[in-house]
């Protein structure tokens, strides 16, 4: 029993050895599109403006808010971890930046015209320019300065859709459709229309060493949007330490680096700003209780010095005196009681107006160290802390946030709580200094007279006396500690240009991005050529089709002779059609008597021409051959022998010839020929009739072979019927012409009619370095003296885009 070959279904996997063959025989699209990618990577590294990234380092330390210094050592709060966060949220600020850009020149923006680039520059302009800021001005616009001579300049600018911004008022004023202006001028002169003003001041320095061929523009900038451009400098914090980074990327270093030093100064004084301001508060409000005490202070020493003025009693005895200095003793601590007493009433009537503490007078200034006041400040700082840290990072409606105002509130109800209880155990201890104040003042009165009267007046007067005393004494240590006042953070390092890193364009990798796309690009366009082309055009498509076996590959006839064998017998192509007789010695029958079939899927694919060329490569081996032509609707070999066909098959299988009357000489040796003869109106009845099967009969008693030109199956069920009287079947498949989904559902119908001995052949291999066509691996060493015709390099990539 004949072997059955088990058909296969279509597999979509890619085979790695036969795509890297396809694209080696592409291997000029390569050198292409590898030259294209590193052209445009060296036009994009030499003409892209750099963008470089400038750093400066700072410092944060915990001891940074007054509130915490020394008296919150002890607190589980102190280090808070939102202390990174709300730094660099006051970094970012953009009042911060507003800030900093007050401080420096950035309203007008200073380029270097070179060619088509176009480079900002900063203080290295050879002018600057001194707007008018009382009249609008046009943002955006580049007004393109020249030299004519050592004092004449000339400004040109041409804008479409121009904003109008009055910098008096920091406005935008309106929309301008179109502005345009162009003057010549002298330096310091005042130029202009209705919709700008300025004056262009020399840089002596600068302008000595420039060209007078050089091109200078310059712009004007609003305040909100260098704002906005500035804030966009990026903040983060080394890993394990206080220590933040602030980057900003940039075209100009020098630019960038003044902001960012800027910044940093300004963040610095902030913090210095904020302490002042406590210490201020703190001032104030001792002020104001010496104002209360000076008066009372004034009036009792001016009543001691009339007394004893008037009464000539300048002293006591000494156990009078010692009850003075217990009395004495319990007055100035009434004194720094009540100084407390009423810093806490302060510190309740700010809680109930104020939700911000930053600027609460700290406890310790007032030498009040309750752990439990302290704690609770402290908590209610770090709340409202982290409170801004969401609010600056968070969306509206933040739940985070709600839920920390509700801690906000409970922490302020308890800290509010205990200032009451401090004043109510402060009031008590009050009223007891009180009562032993009047103790001690009744064995006063026991005393004389005189007596009791100066130590009337004395108390009196040490009582105020102490209290400004008290007072004084803390305005100077608060003062003290304002003149004393530094950055609680610290500049590590300032930006430097030497620091500076280049990011745009990364030279190395534009051009490895150049590369791999030089690479990729090609095999994607072979990818993308092979899965969208439904064209057959490798030897493993077939074999994932099918199973059946390719007994051999045609070369490219570029003779355009049909006979090509007989006429050029040393071709390339005729040493293929050599190696497919070869591989017919494992085919067939065991009489050694071959009927031959050859067909095709669709017309045009050659199959008259493989199989006058097989039959003449039989006849060279000394064996009698007859080609039947049963194309009988559009016969190519009556062309290709240029045979009369007023008798043939068709005449034979009517009935109206005979044999002998049709079989003729091809004028090639051992090779016979029956024509198909006039195209019959039922060529399929004639095919299918019981003459058709005698005449092979009979002629494979008289021939070596017989050689059966088949229509093609895909268009008409001819071959169907001829297949039963061959031994050996040939489909002849095109390469890069037949249809891939064709030629599946083909075998597939052949598979399902249970019909064996199919051979496939291919043809039209195109020759290349890289073996036949995509890799079939069908090359001889040697050529025959065959010359193959080259394309130049832009024919061959032109062909790749072409349609096939």
């Amino acid at each position: 029993m004949e072997e059955r070959y088990p058909y296969h279904d279509t597999d979509e996997s890619i085979d790695i050895k036969a795509f890297i063959f396809k694209n080696l025989r592409y291997w000029y699209l390569y050198i292409f599109f590898i030259f294209i990618a590193i052209f445009i990577a060296t036009f994009v590294n030499k003409f892209t403006t750099p963008v470089y990234k400038v750093s400066a380092w700072v410092l944060i330390k915990d001891e940074e808010d007054p509130l915490k210094q020394q008296i919150f050592n002890g607190s589980p709060l102190y280090g808070n971890p939102y202390k990174l966060a709300n730094e660099i949220g006051i970094l970012k600020s953009k009042e911060l930046t507003r800030r900093a850009l007050e401080k420096l020149d950035f309203e007008v923006s200073y380029y270097k015209e070179d060619n088509i680039i176009s480079k900002e520059i900063y203080n290295k302009c050879p002018f600057s320019v001194v707007f008018d800021s009382t009249l609008e001005q046009p943002l955006g616009v580049k007004f393109i300065t020249g030299f004519i001579s050592d004092s004449l300049i000339y400004v040109d600018a041409k804008a479409e859709q121009v904003v109008l911004h009055d910098f008096s008022k920091g406005v935008n004023t309106r929309l301008l459709q179109h502005f345009e202006f162009t003057d010549t001028f002298t330096f310091g002169e005042l130029t202009g229309n209705q919709y700008c003003r300025f004056r262009i001041l020399p840089d002596f320095n600068v302008l000595s060493g420039i060209s007078s061929k050089k091109k200078y523009g310059f712009l004007f900038n609003n305040k909100s949007n260098l704002i906005a451009k500035y804030r966009g400098f990026n903040v983060e914090a080394s890993k394990n330490s206080s220590i933040l980074q602030l980057s900003l990327n940039c075209t100009n270093t020098d630019k960038a680096i003044a902001f960012l030093n800027k910044l940093i100064d300004i963040y610095l004084i902030k913090g210095i700003e904020r302490k002042n301001r406590i210490a201020e508060n703190t001032i104030d409000f001792i002020d104001n209780q010496l104002k209360d005490i000076s008066d009372s202070l004034s009036y009792s020493e001016d009543r001691l010095e009339d007394f004893k003025t008037s009464t000539q009693l300048m002293d006591i005895d000494y156990q009078s005196q010692k009850v003075w200095e217990r009395l004495e003793d319990l007055q100035s601590r009434k004194a720094e009681t009540v100084v407390k007493l009423k810093y806490y009433n302060y510190l309740k009537e700010y809680l109930e107006r104020n939700n911000d503490v930053n600027e609460l007078i700290a406890p310790s200034s007032m030498d009040i160290s309750d752990p439990l006041l302290n704690s609770l400040i402290a908590q209610l700082t770090s709340l409202n802390d982290e409170k801004a840290e969401y609010s600056f990072n968070s969306i509206k409606d933040n739940p985070a946030i709600t839920n920390l105002e509700m801690k906000i509130n409970d922490t302020k109800a308890k800290l509010l709580e205990n200032i009451n209880n401090i004043i109510k155990i402060a009031a008590i201890s009050l009223k007891d200094m009180d009562n032993r104040i009047g103790e001690f003042e009744g064995r006063i009165n026991k005393l004389p007279k005189r007596q009791r009267e100066l130590l009337g007046y004395e108390r009196k007067f040490k009582l105020n006396d102490a209290l400004y005393t008290y007072l004084l004494t803390k305005r100077s240590e608060v003062e003290i500690s304002k003149a004393s006042n530094l950055p609680s953070n610290e500049i590590l390092d300032y930006a430097a240009p030497e620091d500076s890193i280049r990011i745009k364009p990364n030279k190395r990798f534009n051009y490895i991005i150049a590369l791999l796309l030089g690479l990729f690009m090609p095999a994607g366009i072979v990818y993308a050529k092979d899965l969208f082309r439904n064209k057959i055009t490798d030897k493993s498509e077939i074999s994932r089709i099918t199973s059946r076996p390719v007994i051999g590959q045609i070369i490219h006839n570029k003779h355009k002779i049909a006979s090509v064998v007989n006429e050029f017998p040393n071709s390339l192509v005729a040493e293929s059609f050599r190696s497919l007789r070869t591989n017919f010695q494992f085919l067939g029958s065991d009489t050694g008597k071959k009927v031959i079939l050859v067909t095709s899927i669709v017309q045009g694919e050659g199959k008259s021409f493989i199989a006058l060329n097989l039959a003449s490569v039989f006849t060279q081996n000394n064996k009698k051959i007859i080609l039947l032509d049963f194309d009988l609707r559009k016969s190519k070999l009556k062309e290709s022998l240029n045979i009369d066909c007023n008798e043939g098959l068709s005449t034979y299988l009517g009935g109206n010839s005979s044999l002998e009357n049709i079989i003729l000489s091809s004028g090639i040796e051992n090779l016979d020929v029956i024509p198909s003869g006039p195209v019959p109106p039922n060529p399929v009845e004639l095919v299918s009739s019981s003459k058709t099967t005698a005449l092979i009969e009979a002629l494979k008693k008289k021939y070596d072979y017989v050689l059966i030109d088949s229509p093609p199956v895909g268009m008409v069920s001819d071959a169907f019927i001829l297949i039963k009287s061959s031994d050996v079947n040939i489909f002849v498949i095109r390469h890069n012409f037949t249809p891939r989904s064709l030629f599946s559902s083909v075998f597939d119908d052949l598979e399902r009619r249970n019909i064996n001995n199919l051979n496939v052949v291919i043809n039209d291999v195109k020759y290349s370095q890289t073996g036949y066509g995509y890799g079939y691996g069908y090359g001889y060493g040697y050529g025959y003296g065959h010359t193959e015709g080259k394309r130049s390099f832009k024919e061959k990539i032109a062909g790749v885009f072409s349609k096939n």
